[in-house]
């Protein structure tokens, strides 16, 4: 049985780690900044927002980072359950060398669950 309240106060520290990690890569990668001023620019045009570019890319950031671990929890719940073959974050050393760690995981999260 999954005791949720143990689960979300793991989970929460992953998420700082996640997002910590997504607001990098948009520092480091011009385009990736381009393309999300471009998409802040249009969602101003169309009046899906009044909050600053910095504000609105913080809350994107969050809801990605949250994507990706409430993503990765499912995903963890399928591989424990035997409903998904081969594993894809589980990795060798849960299923005794089956898995092979396929899914890409951000720099600082390496150990997801």
């Amino acid at each position: 049985m999954i005791d949720r309240h143990r689960l979300l106060a793991d989970l929460k520290p992953l998420l700082k780690e996640v997002e910590a990690d997504l607001r990098a890569r948009c520092d480091e990668v011009p385009q990736i900044d381009a393309d999300l001023k471009k998409e802040y620019n249009e969602a101003c045009a169309a009046d899906r927002t009044g909050i600053t570019y910095e504000e609105w890319r913080a809350d994107l950031v969050t809801q990605v980072g949250v994507a990706w671990v409430l993503s990765c929890v499912f995903v963890r719940f399928l591989e424990d359950n035997a409903l998904i073959t081969p594993p894809c974050i589980s990795g060798p050393l849960h299923r005794a060398g089956t898995g092979a760690g396929l899914m890409r995981r951000p720099r600082r999260a390496r150990n997801l669950l």
